[in-house]
């Protein structure tokens, strides 16, 4: 069940192909965080062609809504349609975690990079999620913490999505540690 957009599809695409070789079926969350609900509704087929992808966990605040999304899945995309899709997901998603992991790799010290910036959205976008980003934050070795990080920068020189991701750990280190 990963948090998914179109932005992601180059680097979801060898988990989902290798989920329908295993018979694993996938279930996405998180699809509309890089579309309005108009565009949303133009990308579900592209969200329902993916290999394995077996639906989308997706909140339906009305009967008006279900049959919208509905409708949806059996509209054809035209080309056009596609690339412009995939174009917005990207614009709209740059700065934006995916959770590909690249920063984390790319950390001289050994930080654990994505699971801080993981934390610091927790604790920026929803209240709700704080014990989670505090329990994600306590799990981890101090070696790996915010404490560690020297903002050499080379997590973000490293990210595809250009996340402002020294000032998530400073945040982390401020409000969390």
């Amino acid at each position: 069940m990963p948090s998914y957009n179109m932005a992601m599809k180059e680097e979801c695409a060898p988990v989902f192909e290798r989920a329908a070789k295993d018979n694993v079926g996938v279930m996405l969350m998180k699809t509309e965080n890089s579309l309005g609900a108009l565009t949303y509704q133009k990308g579900v087929p592209l969200y329902l062609e993916l290999p394995a992808v077996a639906t989308i966990n997706k909140t339906i605040s009305s009967f008006q809504h279900c049959e919208m999304l509905l409708s949806a899945v059996n509209t054809p995309v035209e080309a056009a349609d596609r690339r412009e899709l995939e174009r917005v997901a990207r614009i709209a998603m740059t700065g934006h975690c995916t959770m590909c992991g690249a920063c984390t790799a790319a950390c001289p010290r050994g930080v654990a990079v994505a699971d801080l910036v993981r934390c610091s959205n927790y604790y920026l976008n929803r209240a709700e999620y704080v014990t989670a980003a505090e329990d994600t934050l306590a799990a981890l070795p101090a070696a790996a913490g915010p404490q560690a990080c020297t903002q050499c920068g080379e997590c973000e020189r490293a990210c595809p999505q250009r996340v402002p991701i020294c000032h998530h750990v400073q945040r982390v280190a401020t409000a969390l540690a």
